[in-house]
């Protein structure tokens, strides 16, 4: 082993700079093609259950039944269930057939099967040559070759994972093997001392890291990584010859879908998405689906299909590119999706991505994750992408590693300020029924350690760990004893993640679109808003400023203006003003619109100014956003110190607000499932302070301007859009009748 660079595997998978044309393959065209080669399988199969060859009957039923379950079919399918059958109970005694008879068995059901897949081990381990490879079968003749070698190791590698132990002796007998027949140009050949090829590469790297070696390992979590050299040499190799002609992968045997399926085991082992600019996959799918070439055969078509279906999983999870330390952790993403999907039962994928455009590959996933010890900041395109893809419902975990209280810091002020500065936002300890604790596993929220996103009714989905899960998932030395409550914080974080946001495939390309009717203010923007622009407006609407969090919903007023512009016979407003109580421009505001999400108060100079805009044919509209009871109780208060000798009232059902623009009262609202447990299908109670027979001041406890701009969650009590609009129109509609 040997130590380099930090930044070596970044450089290794990005060696050289040529990248081939992107093939247009799409997921549907891949997923016919699954179809079709299945159909073609299935038809090839025997009335006994077996697939033709004269030399390895149970070799070939073993791959062609490890392909059509990783494509989806189940053990229980008719033709497959024979065809398992006869595996249990079946050899022709020879390496490749005892090689994929772990694989198919354990992927039917490795419990069941465990006697057969030991058997398959057993023979493998007395069938393995002196010098730790294997030839066709037991006391044959050779000296063995790479191909028998890499099928053993694939039957060790499966019966490892299903549980069954290998002897210590076979497993580090072919450690030694391929590390001592490696050749200095970094490939493998099909015999010691031959010529490198891709196909012997591609096994070489594979079948070391089934063995258990990795790329890059490390003691303690914030430690240095040392790298493995023999991995090292076989990636560069694999890197060189792609930059040179990627269709060097069909190589001198003419083998294209057996040197693929090569290929595609080093790039999900050591979860390598490209190699020198290539991205594997859909190169290799283009190659399949488009020019035919896995159709000639049952042995090609078995590959062909393992290739499609195996890299075919949707990406659920997005590792985030960020400007710092963004993969200290190289394998954390990786761990995490193979356990999550095998806890959830579904094939996952994930991708190491930048945030850069709108149609980063991060857009395809469920949940983006990033860490880092350093400071974090965003740029302008990032948080263009983050603002979409959270609007999107998708949903984004941070976790500061290696003590990063510098990247704690700088990310809670990133989210803070810049993703969304006018809701007074926070980050707040996870709720006891938050339901990230409950999506797969039972926890507790000590158990995951996190804070959840808080910006009143925003219901943008931000987990920030103060927990790590990361080294565990990386497989640290130092985290093992955290490795079980790390994978269940995992995968029920992607499960929460994955039931709001769907993982998409990963061929065709997807361009998030920010939400339109949203409207997301910069600091700039809010200060434009402010006062000294009353003249420049006809009658404009004003934002009441106040301690309490008053910028909720900040494009409410511009969407009502737009909906209320759509009306016949409805008030016009032509602008909007963010007002203090003592500012000048407070009586050009023909409406004054205040909200909050917290207590609010008001100075005493402020009550007073107030006092006297309603005393002078003002009209005050308030409402509770995301009907917090704090705001209520705050809002209460002014009033009783704005008004004292008046009184908020209920707004009886026969006053004519309640059909002045729309008969409200004949029907139910359109609302949140928390408002209908508490107000059934009424209408909730609207109160108010009327002078000389108008209402100057109206009151609604219940949000009415949230699901204007943002849809509301369910857990809130709102109002819909429709109906929040109706009554915002027949409260105005009656606030300007005479």
């Amino acid at each position: 082993m040997q130590r380099l660079s930090p930044l070596l595997p970044i450089l290794l998978l990005a060696f050289g700079c040529v990248t081939p044309t992107r093939a247009e393959v799409t997921d549907a065209q891949v997923t016919a093609h699954i179809e079709i080669l299945q159909r073609q399988l299935l038809r090839s199969q025997q009335s006994d259950g077996l697939w033709f060859n004269p030399q390895y009957p149970v070799g070939l039923t073993a791959l062609v039944v490890q392909a059509l379950l990783r494509s989806g079919l189940k053990p229980d399918h008719p033709e497959l269930a024979r065809a398992i059958a006869h595996l249990a109970d079946n050899t022709d005694e020879k390496v490749y057939s005892e090689g994929l008879v772990p694989p198919a068995l354990a992927m039917a059901d490795g419990r069941k099967y465990r006697r057969r897949i030991s058997e398959a081990v057993n023979f493998l381990r007395m069938s393995q040559l002196a010098g730790g490879n294997w030839t066709y079968g037991i006391r044959q003749g050779g000296g063995g070759d790479n191909s028998n070698t890499q099928f053993a190791v694939l039957g060790l590698a499966a019966a490892m994972d299903a549980g069954v132990a290998i002897p210590e002796q076979t497993r580090q007998a072919a450690i030694d093997h391929w590390s001592r027949t490696q050749n200095a140009d970094g490939g493998w050949g099909y015999t010691v001392n031959g010529g490198s090829t891709m196909s012997m590469t591609c096994a070489g790297i594979a079948s070391l890291n089934m063995l258990g070696l990795k790329l890059a390992t490390k003691q303690d979590c914030c430690g240095e990584y040392t790298y493995r050299r023999e991995l090292v040499n076989g990636l560069r190799w694999l890197g060189q010859a792609l930059v040179r002609d990627p269709r060097e992968v069909f190589g001198a045997s003419n083998q294209p879908l057996y040197t693929l399926y090569a290929l595609e085991r080093v790039g999900i082992a050591l979860g390598v998405k490209e190699i020198s600019g290539v991205d594997w996959y859909r190169w290799g799918a283009d190659a399949i689906v488009s020019h035919n070439i896995g159709g000639r055969n049952t042995v090609d078509q078995a590959f062909a299909l393992l290739f499609l279906s195996r890299g075919s999983a949707p990406i659920a999870l997005a590792k985030w590119r960020w400007q710092g330390d963004w993969n200290n952790q190289y394998d954390d993403a990786r761990n995490w999706t193979i356990h999550a999907g095998e806890e959830l039962g579904l094939e996952l994928d994930f991708v190491e991505s930048r945030l850069n455009r709108m149609d980063s590959p991060a857009a395809k996933a469920s949940l983006i994750y990033l860490n880092g010890s350093k400071p974090f900041k965003m740029t302008d395109d990032e948080l263009d992408f983050l603002r979409a893809f959270l609007d999107n419902d998708g949903t984004l975990v941070a976790e500061p590693t290696c003590d990063g209280t510098a990247f704690y810091d700088s990310f809670r002020k990133e989210i803070l300020v810049r993703l969304c500065p006018e809701y007074g936002s926070n980050f707040v300890p996870l709720d006891i029924d938050h339901p990230v604790l409950t999506a797969k596993y039972q926890l507790i929220p000590e158990e995951v350690g996190a804070l959840q996103f808080q910006a009143g009714c925003k219901q943008y989905r931000i987990i920030l760990l103060t927990r790590g899960i990361s080294c565990a998932l990386n497989g640290d030395v130092n985290s093992r004893a955290d490795l079980p409550r790390a994978r269940k914080v995992a995968t029920n974080l992607l499960a929460w993640a994955m039931e709001a946001k769907g993982a998409e495939r990963k061929l065709d390309e997807l361009t998030l679109l920010p939400e339109t009717r949203n409207e997301v203010l910069t600091l700039d923007q809010i200060e434009r808003r402010a006062t000294r622009s009353g003249r420049r407006f006809h009658q404009p609407t004003g934002r009441l400023r106040h301690r309490g969090q008053w910028l909720a919903a900040p494009g409410f007023l511009a969407t009502l203006r737009t909906s209320l512009e759509s009306e016949p016979n409805l008030p016009r407003f032509d602008g909007e003003m963010y007002l203090n109580a003592t500012d000048e421009d407070l009586f050009h505001a023909a409406v004054l619109f205040m909200s909050g999400y917290d207590y609010p108060t008001l100075p005493e100079a402020d009550i007073v100014s107030l006092r006297g805009y309603l005393q002078n044919g003002g009209f005050l509209l308030a409402t509770s956003a995301c009907s917090n009871d704090s705001f209520d109780k705050g809002f209460r208060e002014i009033v009783r110190k704005l008004l004292p000798n008046d009184n908020l009232e209920p707004i009886p059902p026969e006053d004519p607000l309640w059909k002045s623009a729309y008969p409200l009262l004949q029907g139910a609202p359109t609302t949140t499932r928390a408002y209908q447990t508490k107000y059934d299908q009424r209408w909730a109670p609207l109160y108010g302070i009327r002078r000389e027979g108008r209402w100057i001041l109206v009151y609604s406890p219940v949000d009415f301007c949230s699901d204007m701009v943002d849809p509301l969650g369910e857990a809130v009590i709102g109002y819909r859009r429709e109906s929040a609009f109706k009554l915002i129109a027949n409260i105005l509609r009656q606030a300007f009748t005479p």
